[in-house]
């Protein structure tokens, strides 16, 4: 049976407590350092965020026309599903 890759994003929601002299301070700590770049420890899923591209589909797998045809028709029923 064949294998496939499927890249998946998705969102997610956590709060970061920062000790900083002013928020920007703490906003540069944020997006400038490495070390806490590891989610939150309450960090939470936001569902129906997840998200899988046509791109990424194709830039790991070798799909046939048929295959990405098939692909292109599961994906916008899918989100056409999610957003319904």
């Amino acid at each position: 049976m064949p294998k496939y890759v499927i890249p998946v994003t998705y969102m997610m929601y956590g709060k970061y407590e920062i000790e900083a002299d002013t928020l920007v301070e703490a906003l540069d700590e944020v997006f400038g350092n490495e070390a806490i770049k590891p989610l939150p420890p309450d960090a939470d899923y936001l569902i129906d965020s997840m998200n899988v591209t046509e791109e990424d589909l194709t830039e790991n797998n070798t799909l046939s026309e048929d295959e990405l045809s098939d692909v292109s028709e599961y994906l916008a029923e899918m989100y056409r599903a999610m957003n319904d």
